[in-house]
């Protein structure tokens, strides 16, 4: 098997990295405090949770196969119901907040894991006493809402029962920003940033190197002429001072030799 064998081209742009690490470290640190300087302009979040158990009150009923099928039934549509501008209408209007339906739902959302009975609620503020406030207001007004579309008016008839389980609580830091993720990502587009640059400079310095080599500006890209040869346009021209000093040589060598 032919080793494989790296090409000039190859070499020189990896010499040039290295002669020029200095500048990439440099665009390195820049990267990293451009990512910690962007992070700190990203609103600060803070994550309030719910966990919630759905259960058959009317078990007694059915078999415990149907029970539990028809709460998992359930789960997946309750969790969409977390996002709901009805959801959001009723904690607006029993905590008299200052905002609309639309915008309060989007701060809450809900996730559940497969075959099981249990969802969790999420709810995102800036404010970490306001996430907790949001996260009572859905644990109460989810089942409230929940009654209210299973039975209508009398509770006894619903066929499914929400109970909170676990919180509410909040985390005690913001979840947003991740601050580490921003100074990985400026990390990585600073070092892209100082290896190109460092590979263009090297790619034009190699070009102007190619471009020298030609014939020289000064030749005007002439051939050269044979020895002796002789070009009427190059003759070095004569002032007439000279002119006269050679007649006068020319005349006193030609009396001379007549005597």
């Amino acid at each position: 098997m032919s080793s494989m064998r790296s090409t000039p081209a190859e070499s020189s742009s990896v010499i040039a990295l290295l002669r020029a690490w200095k500048l990439i470290t440099a665009m390195l640190v820049l990267g990293i405090l451009a990512g910690f300087g962007f992070s700190a302009l990203v609103p600060t979040r803070y994550q309030g949770q719910v966990t919630f158990f759905v259960s058959n009150p009317t078990s007694t009923k059915a078999s415990r196969f149907e029970s539990a099928q028809l709460a998992q039934e359930r789960v997946a549509s309750y969790v969409q119901l977390l996002g709901s501008d009805r959801l959001a209408s009723m904690i607006i209007q029993d905590a008299h907040l200052n905002m609309e339906p639309t915008a309060l739902a989007k701060r809450i959302s809900g996730q559940s894991d497969a075959n099981t009975v249990l969802f969790t609620a999420n709810i995102l503020d800036e404010n970490q006493d306001q996430a907790l406030s949001l996260a009572s207001q859905v644990a109460t007004q989810m089942i409230k809402l929940t009654n209210e579309l299973e039975a209508g008016s009398d509770p006894a008839q619903s066929q499914v029962a929400l109970q909170v389980v676990s919180g509410p609580r909040v985390t005690d830091g913001p979840i947003q920003p991740v601050r580490r993720n921003y100074a990985i990502i400026g990390a990585a587009f600073g070092l892209l940033l100082g290896c190109a640059f460092v590979l263009l400079a090297d790619m034009v310095r190699a070009a102007g190197g190619l471009g020298n080599s030609g014939p020289d500006p000064r030749g005007q890209g002439t051939s050269a002429r044979p020895a002796g040869s002789s070009d009427a346009t190059e003759a070095i021209p004569v002032s007439r001072r000279d002119r006269r000093r050679a007649v006068g040589v020319g005349v006193t060598s030609s009396s001379t030799s007549n005597e």
